[in-house]
């Protein structure tokens, strides 16, 4: 019988073969009495031709014995009778690579192809973490726009009785200085009344209780937005004022500029530590606070932009992040935009000073007609005290001052990368979870529920299937 002895290095979990010219071939080979083809035990001649001198059976740790189709790990040499018994054991990895190379498999880790996406679970987080911070402006417009609410006559379409119109940072100036001049008192015939003069006029006049909202919004101003008007109807008067109408729903909207997200330090081992939890995203709005944003759904390079909504007459809205290269909305929520300007209102308690009069010239009578002169002084002197009083117009605020801060403030992305420990490529592989032919990977590979059906003995099947579902290598 003809065998092949190798001094051959190799993992024991290997499909490897040795190259047939480095073998040291003998031939005539006795098999020991009672010996099986798994386990055979060859009788070897110290002083064999093929043998160098002196010869040292250490050296052969693998043999082929081609008759059996196998290959063998060199277990011992034994000394007995002028004779060197070689004990041997199958490698079937090896005996059986052609077979296990043809099988399709579902690969579970592979170190020559892996799917990148799946999460290694076989290394843990260390409580290590990198942080990166990027800034990102929200485009918000500081000179903005104004959308005031106002009571009028008017028959253009309107929000019930209220009308809605759109100045700029200078028509609103405009606006404001005019309702509170002389000029706006003239051309409305309320200049010099015949009953009260002008001065007591501006006391009583006030031109703001016709504005029941007014809020600022910090985008740019929207030219396109509603009708172009040159006069706005103001209660029961027309001001000549240029502004626009807006009817109907209208919102305003801005975006920012993008955030792209980053890499992992450690992504080139596989993009899934791009996500959770090896990856969080942070947004930081000045707006609506801290929000962890689902990396799941980012990937290495996308882009993530803030848009703000806002109902033009409400001052409501809308603020979402989306991740724009996916088309994925990753956050949305409702806050107040605009920011409400306060609104001025002067009260005059007409009934009361009616009131009033009437009871200090009630009085001054009573003590007249009996002859209390000093009183009645005093009592006129107190009514006329008391009807000044209570003329004295009472100024009241309306609204609520909004907060501009938040509007000078960028959008700040947080990314924080945990650290995972090192890994071994080559002993372990990445995850693969596919099915493919054995004979189209190489180096680490682990499968699942292996079931080989090659030509063996049952006892080399179970072998087979062991080194397979356990990890081995195709080499």
């Amino acid at each position: 019988m003809i065998v092949n002895l190798y001094s051959f290095q190799k993992k024991k979990n290997s499909t490897a073969q040795p190259q047939i010219q480095t073998a040291t071939t003998l031939t005539s080979v006795q098999l020991k009495d009672s010996t099986g083809i798994m386990n055979p035990i060859l009788l070897i001649n110290p002083n064999n031709a093929a043998f160098s001198t002196p010869f040292v059976p250490s050296g052969f740790n693998y043999a082929h014995i081609p008759s059996f189709g196998r290959y063998y790990f060199v277990n011992d040499w034994t000394w007995r009778n002028g004779l060197w018994e070689c004990s041997l054991s199958v490698d079937v990895l090896a005996s059986f690579k052609t077979s296990i190379g043809a099988m399709s498999e579902y690969v579970l880790r592979s170190s020559s192809q892996f799917e990148t996406s799946i999460s290694d679970i076989t290394y843990p987080v260390t409580t290590n973490y990198a942080v990166t911070r990027a800034p990102v402006d929200l485009n918000l417009d500081m000179v903005g726009f104004y959308v005031l609410g106002i009571i009028s006559n008017s028959s253009a379409v309107s929000e019930g009785a209220i009308s809605y119109y759109v100045m700029t940072a200078a028509e609103m100036a405009n606006f404001k200085s005019y309702l509170m001049s002389e000029t706006f008192l003239s051309a409305n015939g309320l200049a010099n009344l015949q009953e009260m003069n002008k001065e007591l006029v501006k006391v009583a006049y006030n031109p703001f209780q016709y504005i029941v909202s007014c809020k600022f919004f910090p985008f740019a101003y929207p030219s396109s937005t509603g009708t172009a008007v040159s006069s706005i109807n103001f209660g029961w008067w027309s001001i000549p004022m240029s502004a626009r109408l807006i009817s109907g729903y209208v919102i305003f909207s801005q975006q920012s500029d993008t955030f792209t997200a980053g890499a992992h330090p450690q992504a080139s081992r596989g993009r899934y530590l791009n996500h959770a939890p090896y990856t969080e995203i942070y947004v930081i709005h000045p707006m609506i606070g801290t929000v962890l944003l689902d990396s799941n759904k980012i990937e290495a390079t996308n882009t993530v932009i803030i848009t703000v909504t806002a109902d033009a007459i409400s001052g409501q809205g809308v603020i979402d992040i989306t991740n724009t290269t996916r088309g994925i909305r990753l956050f949305e929520t409702c806050s107040n935009i605009a920011q409400d300007i306060p609104l001025a209102q002067i009260n005059t308690d007409v009934i009361g000073v009616a009131r009033t009069a009437i009871s200090s010239t009630g009085d001054v009578i009573s003590k007249v007609a009996n002859l209390d002169i000093g009183g009645a002084i005093a009592s006129a002197a107190s009514g006329v005290l008391n009807t000044i009083e209570a003329s004295i117009p009472v100024l009241q605020a309306s609204g609520v001052n909004g907060n501009k801060a938040n509007y000078y403030f960028s959008a700040d992305f947080y990314t924080v990368n945990r650290q995972v420990v090192d890994e071994d490529l080559d002993h372990r592989g990445r995850p693969l979870c596919a099915n493919k032919t054995i004979n189209t990977l190489s180096g680490f590979i682990l499968c699942a529920d292996s079931h080989f059906s090659g030509q063996c003995f049952d006892a080399e099947k179970d072998m087979v299937n062991s080194y397979l579902t356990s990890g081995f290598y195709y080499e």
